[in-house]
């Protein structure tokens, strides 16, 4: 029996939403407790393995050595900051590639985030939509750090993010 275009459809888009809300309890589900074992970068490249082995979305993620000393408040904080990004990128935005860059400079850690997704609602750049993007800000301000969002309409956001550290 041949199927009809629209049941494929219908079909097809069911499949998409299971594999999307199974990608997004993935990220949800990752514990810090390995940042404990290996870190903030190794933890963090973990999640974005087990992200781009779904096929879903291509992240790629560059990350230059970081101090180990990092305190484990900002190291819980950032990779928080993370998950909501990548939480963001794949509810919201629709982004199918992702960019990540942390590293660390003198006495600041930094995050950069980019996404080809639909970008932010260009009325309120001071008040991102959501609580995500929300949780983010205060997050960074606990860390008594900097963060900024830069969006076009359609063409993805840029988050980036500094954060002092001793």
């Amino acid at each position: 029996s041949t199927v009809s275009l629209p049941e494929l459809k219908e079909r097809s888009i069911a499949v998409l939403r299971a594999s999307m809300s199974d990608i997004r309890s993935l990220i949800h589900d990752m514990h810090p407790r390995s940042l404990t074992d290996q870190g903030l970068s190794l933890t963090i490249a973990d999640m974005v393995g087990l992200l781009n082995k779904s096929k879903q979305i291509c992240l790629v993620f560059e990350s230059k050595p970081l101090p180990e000393n990092l305190s484990e408040v900002v190291e819980i904080n950032l990779f928080r900051v993370v998950q909501e990004l990548l939480q963001n990128a794949l509810k919201h935005a629709q982004a199918t590639h992702i960019w990540l860059h942390l590293y660390a400079e003198d006495t600041t850690l930094y995050l950069t985030y980019r996404d080809n997704g639909r970008g932010l609602a260009p009325a309120l750049p001071d008040k991102p939509a959501g609580n995500g993007l929300l949780n983010i800000r205060q997050r960074i301000m606990l860390l008594k750090g900097t963060c900024s969002f830069e969006s076009v309409s359609g063409q993805g956001i840029t988050v980036s993010i500094a954060v002092p550290i001793e």
